[in-house]
């Protein structure tokens, strides 16, 4: 049932990202003249929230961690665009940018899960 319980939250972890970004393009939301950084501040909140209900690890690293998954995964998602890697169908590169963001976001935040479970020192107290 554990795993069911991830996968749930991964679920609808995507749906938050994807919604967010989709908003954030069509309404063309500026925090900063950067589009990294005002993805980054725009996604943060979302992963904070994410791992202050989900991995409920310290709040210091819960807070670090909600900030490097989408620093770490948009490096990842501009690599894969960078290197032409996305379907002919996807002219502009949006969507399968916005995959790789879910995508990469989900997998670091799994990795963090299994250090959580590996490293127990860094659990929240309660």
């Amino acid at each position: 049932m554990r795993i069911l319980n991830r996968i749930g939250g991964y679920l609808l972890l995507l749906a938050a990202y994807w919604s967010a970004v989709l908003l954030f393009l069509r309404y063309e939301i500026s925090i900063s003249d950067n589009l990294i950084v005002s993805i980054v501040i725009l996604l943060t909140p979302i992963n904070l929230l994410y791992t202050f209900i989900v991995l409920k690890m310290h709040w210091i690293v819960n807070v670090v961690c909600s900030a490097a998954v989408p620093c770490l995964s948009l490096s990842l998602t501009f690599f894969i665009i960078d290197q032409g890697w996305y379907p002919s169908s996807d002219f502009y590169g949006i969507t399968t940018a916005i995959a790789c963001l879910g995508i990469f976001s989900v997998l670091l935040w799994e990795l963090l899960y299994q250090v959580k479970i590996r490293f127990p020192l860094i659990q929240a107290r309660g």
